[in-house]
């Protein structure tokens, strides 16, 4: 039969983890951030218990949660436009009722692309930006570095666009794609010739 955890006893590894697994616990509940993380944490549940029923206000109110959810997050936030995920959180309340989860709503919203609110001009310079940095320093004697990489911005936001999913295996098969594809100098935008007098 296992001893209780004693401070008089022999030091051992099993205890003590159980002993430090506790005192985080416990630190971490009396903390006053999470207090107020979980103060602020707020579903349907939280709108419904009072009279059982969900309103507009109540839903416009979850929905601007929605909004403050998705704008903290910096993954959510890079991809994706976060008042379009606030408004098409709040058509979905509105269809779906107060039963419907919230983690089921922002899944179809951010995971399986049924609202098209993607961050397109972030992802364009976040992408331009990214490829600029892989081109200087693994295509150094590239001709065109400038063509090729606004090449793969501009598919890369495009094909995320056209199906937003927040999947980091689906977004980098994107931009691996795009810049597969944009290495083609025929796929990339040409330039318009200068006129010379």
């Amino acid at each position: 039969m296992p001893r209780p955890f004693s401070f008089a006893q022999p030091y051992d590894k099993l205890n003590a983890m159980k002993l430090l697994t506790l005192i985080l616990c416990f630190l971490m509940l009396s903390s006053p951030a999470f207090a107020q993380d979980m103060a602020e944490e707020q579903d349907s549940f939280t709108f419904t218990m009072d009279d059982g029923i969900m309103t507009q206000e109540e839903m416009e109110k979850e929905a601007q949660y929605a909004f403050r959810l998705c704008d903290t997050n910096i993954y959510q936030r890079a991809y994706f436009d976060c008042q379009c995920v606030a408004g098409a959180y709040l058509l979905e309340r509105e269809k779906a009722g107060p039963m419907k989860l919230q983690s089921a709503i922002f899944d179809d919203i951010m995971r399986k692309g049924t609202a098209r609110c993607a961050n397109t001009e972030q992802i364009a310079g976040d992408s331009y930006t990214s490829c600029m940095a892989h081109v200087n320093t693994y295509r150094e004697l590239s001709p065109d570095k400038e063509g090729y990489c606004t090449c793969v911005a501009n598919k890369t936001a495009n094909d995320f666009t056209k199906y937003p999913r927040l999947d980091i295996g689906y977004i980098e098969n994107i931009r691996l794609n795009s810049m597969v594809w944009c290495d083609n100098p025929q796929n990339r935008p040409q330039k318009a010739a200068s006129k010379t007098r």
